[in-house]
């Protein structure tokens, strides 16, 4: 243990010979250590001197220009994509900042990262305002410096749309109420651009960083005092009503789960949406019955849903016209309440994906073909189900084809089931005929223009082979079906079979079908072969060979 010199009483209140060492000895460590601070400080400032005498990048560029360079290293958002075909609508990835106010930081920001190579660097990044258009508050912080410190990202952010995420970090249950200075600020530079009533917040996201078992527990409504105006908004882990928004300039909303009642909600208040995507609708038992009176909302053109065991009463409540795409994963769900929805509202649907996990049966079939029925306007379909036969290739076909592996029916009708798909992707257990598929695209091969004019991407996967007499072995395509979707592709179609390992089928059963018309050709000259006198034949794969 360490006992202070000034304690020492050995020797009649005068410090002992040792004491007195250490106290010089501390004194010198003392010295030491400042002249040794002194040092580093000028080695920083003569590495700034360096870096302003051999930074070419720094010393010929403007730093205009250097600020474009700079953006560009942003990541990017892929909010503006048209399409949630297999692709989120909203996607937040932005990192919280590297400071002593974001601990639980896993990776620093761009325009952190940059500003802190050098001093010439941190000039450039903090007089370009592209760079500080992700600002993120956490709500857990209280302590002394952090509003100036959020409002200095404010200010360098100038006049331009602003990201902001707001976060409770994972060491804190329930949300913690934002502080009123933070919160005048957010006020003052977001709501509102200068001159105007317009805001300046283009995407907010409001997340917690717990499962949905215990968010789904949380009752917090905490960020009301505030009215934000975004164009964007993402829930993770939060309440609809955790924050104040004012929902007139919405039009995308994403939610990690979310209860029927919110959702509900959402589509009341938020008339100019038009994308919405959440992973799960959950059910509050406790709450009263959906009302009979459908919500018609005329924006909505996207819909994302990941999956709900009351998904059902969520389509029922709802009436939209301009609908022209959904994703949804109907998981122990039929597909009568969306066909229902789509002939309630009328809408034109170009884009479907169904995904489903439900018992495999004819009756679930007969009711995904009815679905499809009522939507002849499709340009793009993907299927991930289970059960899937001949009975709907056979709708894909021609009208009037009959489907047999023979059928020499050159019917020139266009086909009525979904005229205009152009993209068709399937992910199935093989409950069909191969013959079914080549089918879908023409009788024979001479024919191949008769259906399916429209479509030019198919895409198969199949995940395995669910038929009573399924061979063993690799699964292959016929021989006849292997050549006619081979025409296909050579027509100009990008036909494309995988197995479930995302091997070529459509390639491996062609080097199938070539050592079989060989085998073949072998066979039929051996009858031909005079035998030789004195030597028998022997049988080579099954061909009589000398």
């Amino acid at each position: 243990m360490r006992i202070p010199a000034n304690l020492c009483t050995i020797s009649g209140g005068k410090r002992c010979n040792p004491c007195e060492a250490l106290v010089l000895l501390e004194k010198k460590i003392k010295d030491t250590l400042n002249d040794l601070q002194q040092l580093q400080t000028t080695a920083l400032e003569l590495k700034s001197q360096w870096n302003r005498q051999h930074d070419l990048l720094i010393n010929r560029l403007p730093t205009e220009l250097l600020g474009r360079i700079f953006t560009q290293l942003l990541p990017f958002r892929l909010i503006h994509r048209p399409s949630t075909f297999f692709l989120p609508l909203i996607c937040g990835r932005q990192k919280h900042e590297p400071l002593r106010w974001a601990p639980c930081t896993k990776k620093p920001s761009t325009s952190w990262t940059l500003s802190a190579v050098c001093p010439a660097w941190r000039d450039v990044v903090h007089s370009t305002p592209q760079m500080w258009t992700s600002i993120i508050v956490n709500l857990q912080q209280q302590e002394k410096g952090y509003p100036e410190f959020v409002d200095e990202q404010l200010l360098r952010s100038g006049a331009l749309p602003v990201w902001l995420t707001l976060y409770q970090p994972m060491d804190k249950y329930g949300l913690s109420p934002l502080p009123h200075n933070i919160l005048r600020l957010l006020d003052i530079h977001l709501c509102r651009k200068p001159g105007s009533t317009a805001s300046l917040l283009q995407h907010i996201q409001v997340q917690q960083d717990y499962s949905d078992f215990v968010a789904g527990r949380l009752n917090s409504a905490t960020v009301t005092d505030a009215t934000f105006s975004p164009a964007t908004v993402c829930f993770k882990n939060i309440s609809f009503g955790a924050i104040g928004i004012s929902w007139h300039r919405v039009t995308h909303v994403e939610a990690s789960s979310i209860l029927l009642e919110w959702c509900l909600a959402l589509f009341r208040g938020a008339q100019a949406m038009t994308h919405l995507t959440f992973k799960s609708l959950r059910l509050d038992d406790e709450r009263p019955s959906v009302s009979s009176n459908p919500i018609v909302h005329t924006a909505l053109r996207a819909l994302k849903i990941g999956q709900g065991r009351c998904l059902d009463r969520l389509l029922d409540a709802l009436l939209l016209p301009s609908l022209e795409e959904i994703h949804i994963g109907m998981h122990d769900m039929d597909p009568d309440p969306l066909t229902d929805l789509i002939i309630r509202s009328g809408c034109h649907l170009e884009r479907l994906t169904v995904f489903s996990n439900s018992d495999p049966s004819a009756n679930n079939e007969n009711k995904l073909i009815r679905l499809l029925e009522h939507t002849p306007s499709l340009l793009a379909l993907a299927l991930v189900i289970p059960f899937i036969t001949d009975v709907l290739f056979r709708h894909l076909g021609p009208p009037t084809l009959e489907a047999t592996p023979t059928s020499a029916d050159t019917n020139e009708q266009g086909p009525v089931f979904l005229p205009l798909l152009h993209t068709l992707v399937i992910r199935v257990f093989i409950n069909f005929e191969w013959h079914s598929v080549a089918n879908m695209f023409g009788p024979c091969a001479g024919s191949l223009g008769s259906a399916r004019q429209a479509l030019k991407v198919f895409e198969l996967q199949i995940y395995g082979d669910d038929r009573d007499s399924a061979p063993d072995g690799p699964l292959i395509i016929d021989g006849d079906a292997t050549s006619r979707l081979l025409a296909v592709r050579e027509n100009g179609v990008d036909v494309r079979i995988f197995d479930e390992d995302n091997r070529d089928m459509l390639r491996r059963s062609r080097v199938y079908l070539y050592l079989d018309r060989g085998n073949q050709s072998r066979t039929a000259m051996a009858p031909g072969v005079e035998e030789r006198k004195g030597l028998p034949r022997i049988a080579v794969n099954g061909v009589q060979s000398t």
